[in-house]
Order: structure tokens, then C-alpha cells, then sequence
């Protein structure tokens, strides 16, 4: 179990690790399994190398699960923790190549635009 804390917003996230697969499982099956939800919520998919000499991980865009007939909403303090999320890993992008850097920035951009038209939408 991971926390973060997010002090602007003086929120709590709770994330859980559902499993490891180690890479030898995915190449044989071609599948990380299936997860079920038992209520709604986020969650993401993160891989992570175990390799000695650097930090290498890859992460989806975190995706929403609504569990049951009852529409949960977006809050706004979600919404905008992800839009915070995506310009602070932004800010981040490194790159002197510009033909690598518009093509990274572009998945950012979406990604903002998301959330900016979610955090348009959401009442609390």
C-alpha cells in the first residue's frame, strides 16, 4: 500500500498494489490478468523495471470505475489533482529533439484538455 498526500488540497489517496507479474508471466500469457471492483473508484497500471542502475516505469492515465446502477460524480478536488498532475509532469519533459518533444507534449496536451473539460463539468 502507497500513500500520497496532496497538501494543496489536503487530500489522502490510498493506492494499493493489486499484484506483481513478473515479465517472464506476461511474455508467456500476454496478459497482466484481470482485476475486479467491488465499488468505484480510480486506478491506474504501472510498470515498474527492477533494474540496479536506474528508475525506469511507465504509467496509463488513471481511469475512473463506476461499480453499481448509482452514477458516482467526479469531485472537483479529483478533477483537479490530475489537471495539476499532468502540468507538473509536463513542467517536467526534458527533451532536445523537438520532432520527440512535440510528439510526447501531445499526449500531455490531451491529457490536460481531459481534465480541463472534466473540472467544467464537475458541481463539487
Amino acid at each position: 500500500m502507497a500513500f500520497y498526500v496532496d497538501q494543496s488540497n489536503a487530500c489522502l489517496f490510498i493506492f494499493l498494489l493489486e499484484r506483481k507479474v513478473p515479465y517472464e508471466n506476461l511474455a508467456k500469457t500476454g496478459t497482466l490478468g484481470r482485476i475486479s471492483f467491488q465499488k468505484s473508484g480510480w486506478f491506474l497500471v504501472r510498470v515498474i523495471t527492477e533494474n540496479p542502475k536506474t528508475f525506469r516505469f511507465a504509467s496509463t492515465a488513471p481511469y475512473y470505475v463506476e461499480v453499481g446502477d448509482v452514477k458516482q460524480h467526479i469531485s472537483r478536488a479529483s478533477a483537479q489533482f490530475f489537471l495539476d498532475w499532468v502540468r507538473e509532469r509536463t513542467g517536467r519533459i526534458k527533451l532536445d529533439n523537438p520532432d520527440q518533444r512535440k510528439e510526447v507534449l501531445k499526449h500531455h496536451a490531451d491529457a490536460k484538455k481531459f481534465w480541463e473539460e472534466i473540472l467544467a463539468t464537475v458541481t463539487t
